[in-house]
C-alpha cells in the first residue's frame, strides 16, 4: 500500500501519523488511531521513515512532522521555535534549519519551506 507504514500488525495511512520522534536507531511513531494518539517504538531509524513518507518534514535531526497535524508554532528566537501537534505535545525546531527566516514576521509556511531547502542542501 502506497503512504503506509506497518505497525503492531495494522497498516497505518500516512495521513494519520502525527510525527516521528528519534531514539537512537529506533524511532517512536506518533499516530492517530480513532481518538486517541498512540506512540509505538519501530525497529527503524528515523531516515527510513524520511524516505518511505515524503509528506513528513525533517523539522530537527531528530524529529520528522507532518505539516497536516501541526496546530500552531511559536518562537521569538532561532533557539526556542517549537510546533504544536495536534495532541498537544511541542516539538523543537532546528535552529539550524531556520537560517534566514525572520521569525517575528514568519508564517507556518516559511518554517516549514525552510526546513523542507535545509533538507535538500545537505
Amino acid at each position: 500500500m502506497k503512504n503506509t507504514i506497518k505497525i503492531a500488525n495494522r497498516f497505518i495511512c500516512s495521513s494519520d501519523i502525527l510525527y516521528i520522534e528519534s531514539d537512537g536507531s529506533y524511532a517512536n511513531v506518533y499516530y492517530r488511531f480513532g481518538w486517541l494518539t498512540i506512540s509505538t517504538l519501530m525497529a527503524y531509524s528515523i531516515s527510513h521513515y524520511e524516505r518511505q513518507l515524503p509528506n513528513m518534514v525533517r523539522i530537527h535531526r531528530s524529529y520528522l512532522v507532518n505539516p497536516n497535524h501541526i496546530r500552531r508554532w511559536e518562537g521569538e528566537k532561532l533557539s526556542t521555535c517549537v510546533l504544536e501537534m495536534a495532541n498537544g505535545e511541542d516539538v523543537p525546531v532546528s535552529k539550524h534549519r531556520l537560517v534566514g527566516v525572520k521569525l517575528h514576521s514568519a508564517s507556518l509556511a516559511d518554517v516549514l519551506n525552510a526546513c523542507r531547502a535545509y533538507g535538500k542542501k545537505q
